[in-house]
């Protein structure tokens, strides 16, 4: 079927309002079909037969319509809007549908309600030239590839948790009137040796275009940044992942960067606690003259009492965003990161031009991030970045009402296992070399009932539990909603107080850190004794391990015969374990590896002297 069909008659270009008027004042007997069809408009034969009923495959609504050829549309205007509403509610929970998904549902709704149609009924699912069709007619929808997200970031990003902190914020400033140059926001981000190669240009047609990279998989290294709503940089810190730190590895970064190091290259309280004391340098900041940092709520920035206590002692006001919600409320994550990976990337691949055959280290890290910090520290992205948020200028209504997950029906929060379910519950789409192979696949796990949901919310009424009941009922019209239900969720309860936007350095939450404290040190000194008499008891019960005899108690031989034996101990000849032992089986330990094993298994046993087959050999 042509898509792209361009009309080469005139007929039919009379309007539908036009022959709707004259239909019906010939059937008010107002006007004859002769002169109704001249005032009008109209031709007189086709108003003769729509007028005498001659066209009888058409519709009362279709009856005043132009329509050429013998071709209907499937789906009537009202049922493509209905189809249309409920491909936008599917998106706005963030369960978008595939082509495939609309050629299914459709497919589904045709059979179910009885309407006449040329689908293929071996897949059963619509054809593509419906929906390319269906498209068109609506121009407010539009293919488009999704952004991953999160299912805790779905439901993070609440209207609740996001007043609170734009009350929170609201207070701060009226408290301080902090001005944009004394307002702050501090992120890290990762980078890594192996880049993100960038698009090029290649012969068109070519199946696999490939760019040289460091390796398959870099060692990532932590920056931090922080700027103002004013486009003040503070210079960042770089936290490495090795042992012992080289100065020499930021001798190429951007002016002022300090070097750190971790074993796994992230950053931890300590490493927070260095970079707010660079930060309280740079800033100048003191309780006459404090300043506002605005950082997300991971515990190493909010947990850490000392943390606190010196943001406190240097005129630090720390404020937390809620939690999953960086993605929208933070300033770094919106208006710096993507330009600086962007950057970062672009440097790293003219480097790789340059340097044919060497590769990436940890000791360029720091001159290829100051080539990409240059580009992407700029006024303008963190300004941008402050507004965007709706920080600088304050505004508690920047984030449109379609960010939030407004169903009625999700309710409270989720569980893990319901958060699982709902991940696998996404519907990928399947690209257009794999639609065709993935057809017989999308129906099988598409519903076939209108039963078929998620997770049905539960019910606070009594049921019935008549077997009469069990037969669903007669429904005159089956809706797109009742094919493919919006996914649900049922209310749980919270087993813990969950985390919220705060002011971290305020003394209310202060007080409340040092409570929590004392009580985890409570429950860890009584889960430490509970641990150490169950401990006691299981070594009561265990045969006890037979001491080597000697005069001399000095002997440096056998100076390890009274240690005790571990629990997880191993035999070297039998690989028997200590715990495994059964009553009156005796251990020795050996004089040389000192090792615990069997006497059984012990070739050389004297009353000074205990060595093992092992060491004995040797």
């Amino acid at each position: 079927m042509v898509r792209n069909y361009k009309r080469k008659t005139d007929r039919a270009n009379w309007s539908e309002e036009q022959m709707k008027l004259a239909i019906l004042a010939v059937e008010n007997k107002e006007l004859s079909i002769r002169k109704a069809a001249v005032v009008f408009g109209v031709p007189k034969d086709s108003l003769n037969r729509r007028v005498q009923g001659k066209l009888k495959r058409l519709s009362a609504e279709e009856k005043h319509k132009n329509i050429l050829g013998r071709y209907r549309a499937i789906l009537t205007h009202d049922q493509e809007k209905e189809l249309e509403d409920h491909i936008i509610n599917m998106d706005q929970a963030f369960y978008g549908l595939s082509i495939n998904d609309i050629r299914a549902i459709v497919y589904d709704y045709c059979q179910k309600n009885n309407i006449k149609n040329n689908f293929n009924s071996d897949n059963k699912m619509a054809g593509r030239d419906f929906v390319a069709g269906f498209m068109k007619r609506h121009p407010k929808l539009s293919l488009r590839r999704p952004e991953s997200v999160s299912v805790n970031r779905v439901f993070g990003l609440n209207k609740t948790s996001v007043n609170l902190y734009f009350d929170n914020l609201e207070t701060v400033l009226d408290k301080h009137n902090f001005k944009p140059h004394e307002i702050f926001n501090c992120d890290e981000s990762g980078l890594t040796c192996v880049h993100k190669p960038v698009k090029v240009v290649a012969p068109k047609g070519k199946r696999c275009v490939s760019s040289v990279t460091s390796g398959e998989r870099g060692q990532t290294t932590t920056i931090l940044v922080a700027y103002s709503a004013s486009g003040t940089y503070i210079p960042p810190m770089m936290i490495f992942k090795r042992k012992r730190n080289r100065p020499e590895l930021v001798d190429r970064a951007p002016a002022g960067t300090i070097g750190r190091c971790s074993p796994n290259g992230w950053i931890d309280a300590d490493l927070f606690l260095d970079y707010l004391k660079h930060f309280v340098t740079f800033t100048k900041c003191s309780k006459d003259s404090p300043v506002l940092l605005i950082l997300d709520g991971h515990k190493t920035h909010t947990k850490i009492l000392s943390t606190i206590e010196y943001a406190r002692d240097n005129g630090v006001v720390i404020l937390s965003l809620p939690p999953h919600t960086s993605h929208k409320l933070q300033p770094l994550d919106r208006s710096f990161f993507k330009p600086l990976k962007s950057a970062f990337n672009a440097a790293c691949s003219i480097w790789m031009r340059n340097h044919p055959g060497r590769k990436i280290t940890v000791d360029k890290l720091g001159e290829l991030f100051n080539a990409a910090y240059l580009k992407a520290a700029t006024i303008e992205n963190a300004v941008s970045g402050f507004r965007c948020t709706g920080i600088v200028p304050l505004n508690k209504e920047i984030l449109p009402s379609s960010d939030f997950l407004e169903d009625p029906r999700v309710v409270g929060t989720p569980s893990d296992e319901t958060l699982s379910s709902l991940a696998n519950t996404a519907n990928q789409s399947p690209s257009h070399e794999e639609a065709s192979s993935s057809e017989a696949q999308t129906r099988e796990s598409f519903p076939a009932t209108e039963e078929t949901t998620l997770m049905p919310p539960v019910s606070s009424e009594p049921r019935n539990s008549s077997p009469t009941q069990d037969e669903p009922p007669a429904v005159d019209h089956v809706s797109f909603s009742m094919i493919m239900k919006l996914p649900t969720l049922t209310e749980k309860k919270k087993s813990k107080r969950s985390e919220e936007s705060r002011i971290v350095t305020s003394s209310p939450y202060k007080q409340s850190l040092v409570e929590n404290i004392a009580e985890k040190n409570k429950k860890s000194k009584r889960k430490l004794s509970a641990k150490e008499k169950k401990s006691k008891k299981a070594e009561d019960q265990l045969p006890k391990a037979k001491k080597a005899k000697t005069d001399n108690k000095k002997s440096a031989k056998a100076k390890n015969v009274n240690m005790d034996i571990e629990e997880d101990s191993q035999c070297p000849m039998c690989d028997g374990f200590w715990t495994e032992s059964l009553p009156g089986e005796d251990w020795v330990q050996c004089c040389k590896c000192e090792k615990w094993l069997h006497e059984d298994c012990c070739c050389s046993v004297t009353p000074t002297t205990v060595i093992c087959d092992i060491c004995y050999d040797c």
